[in-house]
């Protein structure tokens, strides 16, 4: 559950919800944090890069903080250098409907290699910034004889939805998408 953080800062308060663990980070926090580069900054511009990310507090608000404010959200921000966990799923409920997961890479529709193909190349090979619609291509909904629905470009429209989902629920599939290996 996410941590409720309350700062005065220049006589305004100022409320967060800040992740505690990988379990409160939904797909669209964790691309967002991932584009945050270290790029010579100091820790402390790091994590205020990071809070902003993922609340869109002005940094400028951020970097009048108290110290001791600071400290308190780097411990909670201290689960970002422990590895995700990988669970092993077969679905995923999301709005009362249950996605099933595609496990059959191998076996892939022109339509499925073509957007993945494409969703990588718009993010430059990289899975951070196209998780949430390769989603669209990996999970399905059953149909009533128990088989997963064929890919359709319309899929695609559920990349809202699927930027909800909790990073530590399908970062498994992103480990196997990518080496091949559940770990």
């Amino acid at each position: 559950m996410k941590a409720k953080i309350t700062i005065e800062i220049d006589d305004e308060i100022i409320e967060m919800e800040l992740p505690q663990s990988w379990d409160d980070v939904t797909i669209d926090d964790y691309t967002k944090i991932t584009k945050v580069t270290a790029d010579g900054k100091q820790d402390n511009q790091i994590l205020i890069d990071m809070i902003h990310s993922i609340t869109d507090v002005d940094k400028e608000i951020l970097w009048q903080m108290p110290v001791t404010s600071f400290n308190q959200i780097a411990e909670l921000f201290e689960f970002t250098l422990i590895p995700i966990e990988n669970k092993q799923i077969d679905s995923i409920e999301i709005e009362n409907e249950t996605y099933w997961l595609k496990k059959d890479f191998k076996e892939l529709t022109v339509g499925e290699s073509a957007s993945i193909d494409l969703l990588l190349k718009d993010n430059e090979g990289k899975l951070d910034g196209a998780m949430a619609k390769l989603l669209c291509v990996f999970l399905r909904k059953k149909k009533e004889n128990g088989k997963l629905e064929s890919f359709k470009s319309s899929f695609m429209d559920r990349e809202e939805l699927f930027k909800t989902v909790k990073i530590s629920d399908v970062n498994n599939l992103f480990i196997f998408f990518s080496t091949g290996r559940t770990s």
